[in-house]
């Protein structure tokens, strides 16, 4: 059978603009998600990963007026394999001017980011995890997978916090590098009670931004309530609220703090959740008539020509000033506070460039210095396995064969390098392509060590593994797998197969993936259905090469006919093991004639004479 991934879903869609002008470097994020997307130059967009729940879509770009692309779900139902997407057709955005303070999911302007997977007790808890990094304002929640993604953090050395009622809290030491993606290994979450069901709850950040747009980390003043009800609270200090024990009911989440204004109120409906996560943000209201600077610039890509220079991201780190730069690169930063800041641009597939000393002083315009993009090289990864990690009962054949799948061209030489695998176990690899990595465990082996039954296998790659470009893995790779016990591996006919031809000369045989001994063994013991004119002969034999066994089953089969055949009785290995998978059963359609062979598998005497007569 050939290997079908099934991809998770995506939403598509074409935004174009309405003075003709070039679509590319819009952004297109799901609110209160790191799921973010940038148009090409026809307009085009792709959200990926996404699971079954409902998402609000907005698109944005510095210079266009901010565009709802409205309420979307995602369901499993509406969804196929061939075409597992959303299309959502064509929206046109309008010019507005170059935005002061572009509201974005990127509002924490920052250099690398941070992913991982989350494991909780329960798999179906795995979403609304909130995910935070202890000290600052950078948070998430993670989707109905367990994964979560933190974009633009500032390097450096944070301990990262996992929270959700009903579970301990956990927290762990990372590092951000500028320019990098961060994968953290698989975090586990313990339950505080396996027992204890909770109501339905709501669960949210509260994130709040200064005068000066900088990020504000006391909370003190902050107060969320249910608006209508007398439920209200106060966030901790990292901005993680909680309402817990509610109703299934409609709700309205607010946030008031003094001198702060709500982007907006958050609606939830808890009749169709147990859990809902909200995500708040107050801005500090500007004193009417304060001065204030603007800062301009032109970002540009290495490997573009005149134009294609849209969809760069430019922030001031640290604060919530944003844009994205148009076709030809420029952009512009307004009613930015006076200050010294620091510029960082950014686009997917280029390494992130900082600009420090951005000095903004007060109704000046500051002309950032000219910033340019260079590719990245990103370091290859393993984007599949086959069999998948983890994959228990693997059959044992001669020989059993692991796939590695790369997101690059590698060198196979450092594939040979960098491979170890444990137990001991004979093995030889190649590269049937250049992404690919094949490793042939051999079932059987005249003097080296063959794969065990019911045995644990490592397979790993360190980091001596390269690509074709000559970068190295990231991170080291592991993979597990454990063999099954002795059993039947495969018949002839296989089951399902139509149009065969057993015979005296080529019987029914069933293979077994290890020397079997049978003695003992019946021929009552193999059940014919419908039943033979005459009681077949059923002998075991031997495979030449591996010492693997094989029963054989000859008999007179009509044309035409379904067949079943069932092996019943206590086959063993030599070795005293038992086949694990009788009884066993499998079924075939024979033939509609024989084509020249009697109905016991010989040749008629006049079809011989013809053969004979031919080779004259």
């Amino acid at each position: 059978m050939q290997y079908v991934p099934v991809p998770k879903a995506s939403v598509t869609g074409t935004i174009t603009l309405e003075n003709g002008n070039d679509p590319g470097g819009i952004i297109v994020y799901a609110e209160g998600t790191s799921h973010l997307a940038v148009t090409d130059r026809t307009g085009f967009f792709e959200l990926s990963e996404l699971d079954d729940r409902a998402y609000i879509l907005r698109a944005l770009r510095a210079d266009l007026e901010t565009l709802e692309l409205g309420d979307v779900i995602v369901a499993p139902e509406d969804l196929q394999r061939e075409q597992p997407f959303l299309d959502l057709g064509e929206f046109t955005m309008k010019p507005g001017g170059f935005i002061a303070a572009v509201k974005s999911p990127l509002e924490r302007a920052g250099l690398g980011t941070l992913q991982g997977r989350i494991n909780p007790y329960n798999p179906l808890d795995a979403g609304g995890i909130v995910i935070d990094l202890v000290g600052t304002s950078f948070r998430t929640v993670s989707d109905q997978s367990g994964s979560f993604l933190l974009l633009n953090v500032p390097q450096g050395r944070y301990s990262l916090r996992f929270r959700k009622p009903g579970y301990l809290d956990e927290e762990r030491p990372v590092e951000i590098f500028a320019g990098q993606t961060t994968d953290l290994a698989e975090v586990l979450l313990a339950p505080r009670d396996p027992g204890t069901v909770l109501g339905r709850t709501i669960l949210g950040t509260v994130t709040l931004f200064g005068p000066e747009g900088e990020a504000v980390t006391d909370y003190n003043s902050v107060l969320v309530s249910l608006e209508g009800t007398t439920f209200s609270t106060r966030p901790d200090g990292t901005g993680i609220f909680e309402f817990s024990n509610l109703q299934p009911d409609v709700f309205t989440v607010v946030a008031t703090a003094e001198g702060y204004t709500l982007d907006r109120a958050y609606r939830v409906d808890l009749g169709a959740l147990d859990i809902a996560e909200v995500s708040l943000t107050l801005r500090a209201e500007i004193p009417e008539g304060a001065l204030v600077g603007s800062v301009i610039g032109q970002a540009t890509l290495e490997d573009s020509k005149g134009g294609g220079n849209s969809g760069i991201t430019v922030a001031l780190s640290g604060t919530n000033f944003l844009a994205t730069t148009d076709d030809e690169g420029f952009f512009a930063l307004e009613d930015v506070p006076p200050g010294t800041y620091e510029l960082t641009a950014s686009r997917t597939g280029y390494e992130p460039v900082i600009e420090k000393g951005i000095t903004v002083a007060a109704e000046q315009q500051t002309v950032a210095p000219p910033i340019e993009l260079k590719l990245a090289i990103e370091a290859p990864r393993i984007v599949a396995t086959r069999p998948a990690s983890g994959a228990s009962d693997i059959s044992i054949e001669d020989p059993t064969r692991v796939l590695i799948i790369f997101s690059t061209k590698m060198d196979r030489a450092s594939l040979l390098d960098a491979l170890a695998i444990a137990p001991d176990v004979e093995y030889s690899a190649s590269t049937p392509s250049d992404d690919r990595f094949e490793i042939r465990l051999a079932g059987y082996t005249r003097s080296g060590t063959p794969l065990r039954y019911g045995t644990k296998y490592t397979i790993r790659l360190s980091t001596k593994a390269r690509s074709a470009e000559g970068v190295a893995l990231k991170e080291p790779f592991s993979m597990n797998l454990t063999t099954g016990e002795a059993k039947i591996v495969r018949t002839w006919p296989e089951d399902g197969d139509t149009s065969v031809f057993p015979h005296t000369t080529s019987p029914v045989r069933v293979f077994f993936n290890a020397p079997v001994d049978g003695e003992g063994f019946e021929p009552r013991d193999v059940s014919i259905r419908p039943a033979l004119a005459l009681n077949p002969n059923v002998y075991f034999g031997t495979d030449g090469k591996t010492g693997w066994g094989h029963l054989n089953i000859s008999g007179v089969f009509e044309a035409d006919e379904e067949y079943t055949i069932t092996i019943r009785g206590r086959v063993k290995t030599l070795t005293g093991d038992r086949i694990t998978n009788i009884p066993y059963s499998f079924s075939f359609k024979t033939a509609e004639q024989w084509e020249g062979l009697n109905r016991f598998g010989n040749m008629d005497r006049r079809d011989r004479l013809r053969e004979e007569e031919g080779r004259k």
